[in-house]
């Protein structure tokens, strides 16, 4: 995702169980306001709010720097925390600001205190503005078999049955190109994704991430429809081999 305006990602599971009494509370910089719930904590290039909604939580980050890699980036932080990730509703508005919702459940079922909210930000705030390697940040602490990592080639092959719930399908009109992802879901999926858009710089305008109570996904990514390298059929097979092994 690209945009010379402010980037807003929002994690949240129902927008009417939200209280409007609190979604304002912070208007200076350098502040943090803990409740029962929200968190917030809002500093001079970023602004991040959790809110607990039952067993799960809403997260919202706001930043003026949108670039390349900031889904990647963003999901990292919470894959590392342990953190997995449902549903996603992301979208370019008209006035380029880029806004990301998405539902987010703690794998450990642990509650979030204030000392976990303040690494997360902090992590939130070298990866996204520091040059730090983002394969490097989630190796740190993380187990052989942890969550998060890319499938490799040793790993075993699907059966027929899941190879058919398996696919990737790229569709093309009217100047929109849109790529769906269908599949098995599994912790750190979406953060492998991002990785293989960052893999190929690939810019993703709008997307919408579905999970089903049986665990299948089915992904849908608008891509930059001035990207021309989507009307080149090698670019397409490629892109779509190294996402088909995501899933």
């Amino acid at each position: 995702m690209r945009s010379r305006f402010a980037s807003s990602i929002l994690f949240r599971i129902n927008p009417k169980t939200i209280n409007p009494k609190t979604i304002n509370r912070i208007q200076q910089p350098d502040i943090v306001e803990i409740y029962s719930q929200p968190y917030r904590r809002t500093t001079g290039r970023l602004s991040v709010t959790l809110t607990r909604e039952g067993d799960a939580y809403s997260l919202t980050v706001a930043t003026l720097k949108d670039a390349p890699g900031t889904l990647y980036r963003l999901c990292a932080v919470l894959v590392r925390h342990d953190w997995n990730i449902e549903n996603a509703d992301i979208c370019t508005r008209e006035d380029h600001q880029i806004v990301d919702r998405f539902l987010i459940r703690p794998a450990s079922r642990e509650a979030v205190d204030e000392i976990k909210f303040e690494e997360m930000m902090k992590d939130f705030e070298h990866l996204l503005f520091e040059s730090l390697d983002v394969s490097a940040y989630i190796a740190q602490d993380a187990e052989p078999d942890a969550p998060g990592g890319s499938r490799t080639d040793s790993e075993p092959t699907a059966n027929a049955a899941d190879q058919r719930d398996r696919d990737v399908e790229y569709t093309s009109s009217e100047n929109r190109g849109r790529l769906t992802l269908t599949g098995k879901d599994r912790p750190g999926l979406l953060l492998d994704i991002a990785a293989v858009f960052t893999k190929h710089d690939v810019d993703i305008l709008e997307a919408r991430i579905e999970t089903t109570e049986d665990g299948v996904v089915r992904n849908s990514f608008l891509t930059n429809p001035t990207d021309a390298r989507f009307a080149d059929a090698d670019f397409l097979a490629v892109l779509s081999e190294d996402l088909r092994k995501l899933l």
